[in-house]
């Protein structure tokens, strides 16, 4: 029964995880936006992109061939990547071979004729995401002012390729997603609601007790509510309807799914909750029900991290524009390679458990749909740890 289910689950969800795993093809929207850049005579250029790990991944380049493409820098050890993305718009290196923000070697310079560098930050909706570097080579020995309108329009181009990349990606997942979703809620709702009410009656009334027949009869309830679940979670992404935001005390909220969650640990695992609240916060302009159904999933997802032992600590904070919580559990650790994937619908690492990756998926929507984000951090050394920092604007529109 259960192999068989899970070969059924596989071969309707596996096609859909390895759609939406497929590797972004927004390198080829840099691409295009560096071809721009050569039919306006520009000789050597770079666009660096930031990850979710704030390293600069070298996406694209000309010429190609003279660029470590796909190389990841820290900010920190290149200062001037550093200042572009933290400080300044816009900057021009006047001595790239002396001056430590170029982060090149003298003879990298002359190797390639570099006499000047020009720094454009590439920005979404005012949030740095990358860096564009254009070189002045050969005889050309700095920048015009066309030089620096030409990098502005180029900065903007690549903005405007990533902005539609992005809601290109998003609106594809959920159409897959809603699709999928239907036609699950549609093929079981009838067969999972008859069966669940059968199952109770038999463990419940059953006049003739086999332990054999009581163990399957229990057996049955269980993956019953299981399917009842996976149908819960698919309507809720289905049917959220409109948002009634209200304002609304988001620590309260906070109090009281943090007790729920304490009675959905397991009674096998030994794990401690702790609550940061001397922070006063703003209120925020949310749907409660719709934030209490986002927020309860995050703080489930951390008590399923956990194999046996932890810690899950939540807080929250201020800052401008924007409240904040965070939720931390230690004993687990995301790969780098998955933190992107940890969203999309059906991705899932706890298969095994009857676990169906819905969670994270209804949570992100949720939370996008009240103009908010949630961010991901994980680390392995010292200490395995990982963290869902959510935030939510303080004003109403």
């Amino acid at each position: 029964m259960n192999r068989e289910k899970a070969e059924f689950f596989e071969k309707i969800f596996g096609p859909i995880r390895v759609l939406l795993s497929i590797k972004s093809s927004l390198e080829e929207g840099m691409q295009a936006t560096i071809d721009v850049a050569k039919e306006l005579g520009i000789e050597r250029i770079c666009i660096f992109l930031k990850d979710e790990l704030d390293q600069m991944t070298l996406v694209c380049g000309h010429p190609e061939e003279k660029h470590g493409l796909q190389n990841k820098r820290n900010l920190e050890s290149h200062p001037g990547l550093k200042e572009i993305m933290e400080k300044k718009k816009m900057f021009i290196v006047k001595n790239p071979a002396q001056d430590k923000r170029s982060a090149c070697a003298p003879e990298f310079c002359g190797l390639h004729q570099i006499n000047a560098s020009l720094f454009v930050r590439i920005e979404i909706d005012k949030k740095p995401i990358g860096v564009i570097v254009i070189d002045a080579v050969g005889e050309k020995k700095t920048f015009t002012k066309s030089d620096i309108h030409i990098a502005k329009m180029i900065a903007l181009l690549a903005t405007k390729r990533i902005h539609n990349r992005r809601r290109d990606e998003r609106e594809t997942r959920n159409k897959i997603f809603k699709l999928v979703a239907e036609e699950l809620v549609h093929e079981m709702r009838n067969p999972v609601m008859t069966t669940g009410g059968f199952a109770r009656r038999l463990e419940k009334d059953i006049d003739k007790n086999p332990t054999k027949a009581k163990k399957n009869a229990g057996i049955i309830v269980k993956e019953i509510k299981r399917m009842e679940e996976i149908i819960k979670n698919s309507s809720q992404l289905l049917n959220q309807g409109k948002m009634e935001k209200e304002k609304t005390n988001l620590a309260k909220i906070v109090e009281e799914l943090l007790e729920e969650t304490k009675k959905y640990i397991p009674t096998n695992k030994n794990i401690t909750v702790y609550l940061d609240k001397k922070t006063k916060t703003p209120f925020v302009y949310i749907d409660r029900k719709q934030m209490e159904t986002a927020l309860l999933q995050i703080f489930r997802n951390a008590v399923d991290a956990i194999e046996k032992e932890g810690e899950i600590f939540v807080r929250i904070w201020k800052r401008p524009h924007f409240v904040c919580l965070e939720v931390a559990n230690t004993g687990s650790h995301i790969p780098d390679e998955e933190i992107k994937t940890i969203f999309n619908p059906f991705y899932t690492t706890k298969r095994k458990n009857g676990g169906m990756g819905l969670g994270l998926a209804i949570a992100q929507q949720i939370i996008e749909e009240h103009e908010g984000q949630i961010e991901v951090f994980s680390q392995k050394e010292p200490k395995e740890l990982t963290s869902f920092t959510v935030l939510l604007p303080v004003k109403k529109n």
